[in-house]
């Protein structure tokens, strides 16, 4: 879902530009009162365990691939306002040390992963438990919903921007992150446990705080995780192109993709 620079029309990204700045101070303001100084070191921990867990690409059929988003994971954890600023963390990191997405795309693939992405998991987690859906029933449809919903907001974007019609990418977009979110789904069923068992969370927060030691070697297991994620198992991620590039492959138009601005450390 990094959309790279020259495909989006300019009137697609000043919108996704000025929506972003106008939500990310509201999202600032609404995590530092949510959360007090304790909880931002595990904030600051998941962000770079949803970073490297990104790099992670696995393989779907029909020569595709596809990764965690992770926003659902987030927004589960901590709640919709922090999991805009973990997100947008990760985004901004992505486009500026690894070329991961485009710079002026960036207000919009903010908007999109780390605002749109962890909205739609927070709404769809809290009306699965407001129906008392199982836990996991509920972590899967709030991850999966999170992606395809995603996908539906980009095929808009594809179809405005006039690089294809609306029909043709939503078809195409969508169908490859139905598979996707299934993987989304899967992933993060398998994380959160974890997650809640280290007191990660918002939940967490609110009870009977840990002692200093063992909050800290929790942040240093999580954090040696995503070191070997990044560092070691990400050299094994599938090579296919990801659900957007395909997308952006089968409709043509990926070949306009241009590098405006050189990452220290591209790809």
């Amino acid at each position: 879902m990094h959309i790279p620079d020259g495909i989006l029309a300019p009137s697609v990204l000043v919108t996704g530009a000025a929506l972003t700045v106008a939500i990310m101070p509201v999202a600032v303001k609404k995590a530092q009162a949510q959360f007090d100084q304790a909880s931002i070191p595990k904030m600051g921990v998941m962000a770079a365990f949803i970073f490297a867990a990104q790099m992670i690409n696995f393989p779907i059929v029909g020569g595709a691939s596809g990764h965690l988003i992770g926003a659902a994971l987030a927004a589960i954890l901590f709640g919709f306002w922090p999991a805009t600023i973990i997100m947008t963390t990760i985004v901004s990191l992505q486009a500026l040390l690894f070329g991961d997405g485009g710079i002026t795309v960036l207000g919009v693939n903010i908007f999109n992963m780390a605002i749109v992405a962890p909205a739609l998991a927070s709404g769809v987690y809290y009306f699965c438990k407001k129906i008392r859906l199982p836990g996991a029933a509920s972590i899967f449809s709030a991850s999966f919903l999170s992606v395809v919903g995603l996908a539906v907001l980009v095929g808009f974007e594809l179809g405005f921007s006039d690089v294809t019609s609306y029909q043709n990418a939503l078809f195409l977009i969508v169908g490859w992150h139905l598979l996707i979110g299934v993987g989304e789904g899967l992933i993060t069923m398998v994380i959160l446990p974890f997650a809640f068992h280290s007191r990660f969370g918002k939940e967490a927060v609110s009870t009977q705080p840990e002692p200093k030691a063992k909050s800290r070697r929790i942040i240093w297991i999580w954090l040696g995780v995503a070191l070997v994620i990044g560092g070691i198992v990400s050299l094994f991620a599938s090579s296919n192109p990801d659900g957007f590039e395909k997308t952006a492959e089968q409709i043509g138009v990926l070949d306009q993709a241009k590098t405006i601005f050189n990452s220290p450390f591209p790809d």
